[in-house]
């Protein structure tokens, strides 16, 4: 177990701890390969790619129909695996590929530009494609330590407490590092309900 007082003290004081927080990183991959293993959504999306290695860890659970990652840094992208595999890889802006996209999602990951302002972006852009049993996934939502991350975690906040998220309901899994938060719709509490309902 890490003791975050210890690591909030000096984070690199011995190999240790830095094995228990580069360990800890990952935290929130077993959650995400756990829920598209149960659901198998047809279709996965991941905004913001870096070097690829949860794109490559989620895509290789050959669950997905279609695998589709947007990253802006084309230098960072080169650990991104596709052979083999159903995935498009577009290499821009997620403000860019929100203008292009117009079909369902049924599992989003969102960890790409951490300012509330542009976290709070990819979320209104991408949610409005969810299909009704879509899971949004968004990491460095609950971080153990205030210096560690920007501020994804604000948009957490904001669907939690604001108005204009009401018909969504979410989750937040404290760190051990970072957090993670599972966002889905929520008009009512079966989507097959509001279907009748209509």
């Amino acid at each position: 177990m890490i003791n975050w007082k210890e690591v909030h003290r000096n984070p690199w004081e011995d190999y240790r701890v830095r094995y228990d927080i580069v360990r800890s990183m990952n935290e929130f991959l077993p959650i995400m390969q756990n829920i598209a293993l149960l659901f198998k959504p047809h279709t996965y999306m991941e905004l913001g790619l870096r070097h690829g290695w949860t794109f490559n860890q989620m895509t290789s659970l050959d669950v997905f129909k279609r695998a589709v990652g947007v990253e802006l840094d084309t230098k960072r992208m080169r650990g991104v695996k596709t052979k083999n595999r159903p995935v498009e890889i577009h290499n821009m802006s997620t403000d860019e590929f929100a203008m292009l996209w117009s079909e369902p999602i049924d599992m989003l990951f969102i960890d790409a530009d951490h300012s509330f302002k542009q976290a709070k972006k990819d979320f209104d852009n991408f949610s409005k494609w969810m299909s009704p049993c879509g899971i949004i996934c968004m990491h460095d939502t609950y971080p153990t330590n205030r210096n560690t991350y920007d501020e994804a975690w604000k948009l957490a906040r904001a669907i939690h407490k604001w108005d204009e998220y009401k018909d969504w309901e979410i989750f937040t899994f404290p760190g051990t590092w970072a957090g993670l938060s599972l966002v889905r719709k929520a008009v009512t509490h079966l989507h097959y309900l509001d279907e009748e309902s209509e």
